[in-house]
């Protein structure tokens, strides 16, 4: 879980380092998606990530499921690539953002 220090440039820092210290298929979970840095920074991120592998995509897929299950609405942006490529998903109430790292 990151809760950064929400203005631009040092966002990132905080998300580059949290995720290069996830191990394969882990989840890095971060609040405050409201904030214009942390958004800016985090889809800035999300958009240079590789396409994760299947199982990483089965693995936010199980995660969107039970989120809604207990009422929690989360949704995968479009970040211009298809949804099966994207590795990012946004959780509301809250502004919690995920993302889901596949293979290094």
């Amino acid at each position: 879980y990151l809760d950064s220090a929400h203005e631009v440039e040092e966002t990132l820092i905080e998300v580059k380092l949290a995720y290069s210290v996830l191990r394969p298929y882990g989840i890095l979970f971060g609040d405050d998606w409201a904030w214009d840095g942390v958004r800016h920074d985090v889809v800035n991120f999300a958009r240079e990530l590789t396409p994760p592998p299947r199982r990483a995509v089965e693995l936010r897929e199980s995660f969107l499921q039970a989120s809604a299950s207990v009422g929690l609405n989360c949704t995968t942006p479009d970040l211009n690539r298809p949804l099966e490529a994207s590795t990012l998903t946004l959780c509301e109430p809250g502004g919690t953002w995920v993302l889901f790292k596949g293979l290094d």
